[in-house]
């Protein structure tokens, strides 16, 4: 839960301690970027998960693959089982509500939330207990769809692209909402709402894959090599 907050190496050069399980806990990330399990003892478990897919493979949904999605709410909680595009897309309308994002601001942010989201689908958050994520980890809100068309049209336009690590693994794609007119650090391995839309804005960037490429490339979540992406087919594009 805490690399949702900040990168554990932040947060011992904030003056954090940790247990001697750390380091373990460092391996087993950096093992799951490149689809190797283990146990918090370090067995290795194997390459597979939930007989859903292998990590480190050119992996896509089909149209029918589905979202357990644990949803927290005032005085209790309960699973819905969510077909996976339209709740991506009820999560870009909840993410990003203002107009501001349309077109390739939301683009990018879309290529995370699919990412970040595929990637759980793959090592579920909590398989014992029968779900994938939550809704503390991102924001779900059908009712905001209709609110602005641009929303199911910038998902549209990135359907049948996938992005991956720079060693082939389906990575979890971190973002969070960043500060408005600043772009952020870059290579953080954490993609910024508000720095896209800023970047876009005054053209600093000039695709949706800019941005990506800005704030993943030779971070851990990429393996520390540029991100790649591939078509629903499983061909290489150059972005």
């Amino acid at each position: 839960e805490m690399i949702q907050i900040a990168e554990p190496e932040e947060l011992l050069q904030k003056g954090y301690v940790f247990s001697e399980n750390y380091k373990y806990a460092v391996k087993n990330m950096e093992d799951r970027r490149n689809g190797i399990f283990r146990t918090s003892n370090g067995e290795l478990i194997g390459t597979k998960t939930s007989g859903r897919a292998v990590l480190n493979e050119r992996t896509i949904p089909k149209d029918t693959d589905k979202v357990r999605l644990m949803n927290y709410f005032d005085g209790g909680s309960n699973i819905e089982v969510l077909n996976f595009w339209n709740y991506i897309l009820a999560v870009s309308a909840g993410e990003c509500r203002g107009k501001e994002f349309d077109g390739e601001a939301r683009k990018a942010i879309n290529m995370a939330i699919k990412t970040y989201t595929w990637h759980f689908l793959l090592v579920p958050k909590n398989d014992a207990m029968g779900y994938d994520i939550t809704t503390k980890m991102q924001a779900y809100a059908p009712s905001y769809i209709s609110e602005n068309k641009k929303v199911t049209e910038d998902m549209e336009a990135v359907h049948n692209v996938w992005m991956e690590s720079y060693k082939g693994a389906i990575f979890e794609a971190n973002y969070v909402a960043g500060s408005k007119n600043s772009a952020g650090k870059s290579k953080s391995g954490r993609l910024l709402q508000n720095g896209c839309e800023y970047m876009i804005r005054i053209g600093r960037c000039a695709t949706c894959y800019e941005c990506l490429h800005y704030y993943y490339d030779n971070s851990k979540a990429s393996n520390g090599g540029p991100v790649r992406f591939f078509d629903s087919n499983k061909n290489e594009l150059s972005y």
